[in-house]
């Protein structure tokens, strides 16, 4: 089952580090990380459970430690502290167009 509101997240981070002016590569992983969880429609918990996230193209370290974060604790810390530095009124007008 899609978890949208981690899809939301991730596409948040993304937007948030595009508008910091940070390594795109970066933001781009981000947004692809939420592109392939909706078309590939992956069960992360259960990805998780099997230690299988890992075996997902183009989910490297970083990514897999936040998703895992957000299971455990139900936020991603990286998010928190992007939103402390860029408020989500910020984000949100991003997608005004």
């Amino acid at each position: 089952m899609i978890d949208y509101n981690l899809l939301s997240i991730l596409e948040k981070i993304a937007m948030a580090l595009e508008i910091k002016g940070e390594n795109p590569f970066k933001a781009r992983a981000y947004r692809k990380a939420a592109e392939t969880i909706k078309k590939e429609n992956l069960d992360l918990k259960k990805l998780i459970k099997e230690d299988k996230l890992k075996d997902v193209p183009g989910f490297g370290d970083a990514l897999l430690s936040k998703i895992s974060e957000y299971f455990v604790s139900g936020k991603i810390e990286c998010f928190e502290k992007l939103k402390e530095e860029l408020p989500e009124s910020v984000i949100e007008l991003t997608k005004v167009a």
